[in-house]
């Protein structure tokens, strides 16, 4: 079975608004939005009302989570994207796939890495 890219991160950083991030899944309703070191869970509604503001950043098979890093005195924040993988095969019914490439998206206004 081909695995497709199911999650679509799009992000808007127009000043003065602070950035955010937004997670959307293509086969939920809900999506998620990064925005000031908070995240929210947003329904199908409020999403339509703001996704106009927003632009792709990229589309991945998965989201593996949010990975903080300490940068001295401050932190610094990415969301990790799965953009690569290879099936390696079957355990019972469920595909085993291996990890080949990885994005991660600053959820401090820096883009893609």
């Amino acid at each position: 079975m081909a695995m497709s890219k199911v999650i679509r991160v799009l992000e808007k950083s127009i000043a003065p608004s602070p950035h955010s991030v937004l997670l959307e899944h293509r086969h939920k309703s809900d999506s998620i939005l990064f925005e000031s070191h908070a995240v929210a869970l947003l329904t199908q509604q409020e999403t339509d009302v703001i996704r106009k503001q927003y632009t792709k950043v990229c589309d991945a098979y998965g989201c593996l989570g949010v990975l903080q890093l300490n940068a001295g005195e401050s932190t610094v924040l990415f969301l990790v994207l799965v953009t690569g993988c290879v099936s390696m095969g079957k355990i019972g019914d469920v595909e085993i796939f291996r990890i080949t490439q990885t994005t991660f998206v600053s959820l401090q206004n820096a883009g893609p890495q």
